[in-house]
């Protein structure tokens, strides 16, 4: 055949693809039904030239802060029938390497983007060659919340499992020192798909320079009472198939410091889940406190507990509002190092009698939860305390995510694929552990 009707076969034929793809036989599988964030969801796509390296981009909009989007850019090589799945096919970068179909979303990162992401949503675009192929929109669930008509327990959530999902206990929820009700909202539709009431407690509502998000919370980790938890078990006392329910508590950072402590004095909770924990209570920080020795954190009957002073807490969270590294991880342990007796006699979960589940990261920059998961769980294992300890390797602080957050958390350790991967873990470990706590029985 002449070169010239080579080359005119070849351009017919480079046509007749090209039209394909702009006609709409690139094509993204989608049962139409909103899921929830973290859960596995590959990624396939039809219709692709075969064999041919394909970018996928997924974005989404950062829901903690407003207007900036999360994205992520990974390739792959469609299979000889022209398609992608995330589940079987390695991404070969740049966003993460490897088979997994989670990929695309914890490997997200901020961007400056023109465009805007849905609000509740994944935006998704197949890429060939620099040219928009396909695209499609992931809806993620908007669980609504019941609101918490009681002025002692303001910002609070509750979320309840659906009508066809028997219920299985009450998992009151304990959020970091970010305050607000931010944890409640990404955790507690995941318990109430799982089967649980979970109910969001906030306990304070730090403005770190914004404002607070809750009025009439205090705006310092300041002798914070711990009644604050006899309150919400009361209130879910009165509410329509909630009476007479277990109760479990399950706290991420101080919110497990906050659990550790309630649990040394309320034996009617019925086990405890310790999110990156602290083995000890610390002392009081926020505005409106300028030292690292101003009085507990936390406070019961309204005496404050005894705690560990911190070492530059103040300076740390000054360079963090100038974007400047914090050096929390520093603060902890020199304070901790600074005062042995102190810190011996503000330990916490020791008098705790129920089930305990301590998860902590062995690179945790925040504190250091992995020690401490390690020093606290052979401590109540001395005392033939029911404890359960998971440490991950080269994981830090970011435990508490959905599997999907991995690198949108800076400063706080790990790796950021075994973080996703810890994250998945840590839920799995989380719900076999509340199973086996019920099964035990009161």
């Amino acid at each position: 055949m002449p070169l010239i009707a080579r080359l005119a076969i070849a351009a017919l034929l480079f046509g007749a693809s090209s039209f394909a793809y702009c006609a709409g036989s690139v094509r993204f599988e989608h049962s139409g039904q909103p899921v929830l964030s973290g859960e596995p969801i590959p990624v396939v796509v039809h219709g692709l030239p075969a064999n041919q390296v394909v970018e996928l981009v997924a974005s989404r909009r950062d829901m903690t802060t407003a207007g900036r989007t999360l994205q992520s850019r990974s390739q792959f090589q469609a299979d000889a029938q022209g398609t992608l799945d995330t589940a079987r096919q390695p991404s070969i970068g740049p966003s993460y390497l490897g088979t997994d179909a989670s990929g695309p979303f914890w490997s997200m990162r901020p961007v400056d983007s023109a465009g805007t992401p849905p609000v509740v949503g994944i935006q998704l675009e197949a890429m060939v060659d620099g040219t928009v192929v396909g695209s499609d929109t992931r809806q993620l669930e908007d669980v609504k919340p019941e609101v918490v008509a009681d002025p002692r327990l303001s910002g609070s959530l509750l979320y309840r499992p659906g009508s066809s999902t028997p219920l299985k206990e009450i998992v009151i929820i304990l959020g970091g020192s970010e305050g607000g009700n931010s944890t409640a909202r990404a955790v507690g539709p995941r318990f109430a798909r799982a089967g649980y009431a979970a109910f969001g407690l906030a306990y304070h509502s730090p403005n770190y320079g914004r404002g607070a998000e809750i009025e009439g919370l205090p705006s310092s980790f300041k002798a914070l009472p711990l009644e604050r938890i006899e309150w919400a078990r009361s209130w879910l006392s009165t509410q329509p198939g909630l009476g007479g329910q277990t109760i479990s508590l399950w706290g991420v950072s101080k919110g497990a410091e906050v659990a550790l402590a309630a649990a040394d004095r309320m034996p009617w909770i019925h086990s405890v889940v310790a999110v990156v924990p602290s083995d000890v209570a610390w002392a009081a920080f926020g505005p409106g406190v300028s030292g690292d020795d101003e009085g507990s954190g936390l406070s019961w009957q309204g005496a404050g507990l005894p705690w560990t002073p911190y070492r530059g807490m103040g300076q740390a969270i000054e360079r963090i509002s100038k974007g400047q590294p914090a050096g929390f991880r520093q603060v902890h342990d020199q304070g901790r190092l600074a005062h042995p007796d102190r810190a011996l006699g503000a330990r916490l979960g020791l008098k705790a009698k129920m089930p305990v589940l301590l998860i902590g990261g062995s690179d945790d920059q925040l504190w250091p939860s992995g020690q401490m998961s390690l020093a606290l769980g052979a401590a109540r294992l001395d005392r033939k305390l029911p404890t359960t300890v998971v440490v991950f390797d080269r994981v830090g602080h970011a435990l508490s995510g959905d599997g999907w957050s991995a690198t949108t958390w800076s400063g706080v350790g790990g790796d950021p694929q075994a973080t996703a991967g810890a994250q998945r873990l840590a839920w799995g470990h989380t719900l076999d552990f509340l199973a086996q706590s019920a099964s035990s029985g009161p």
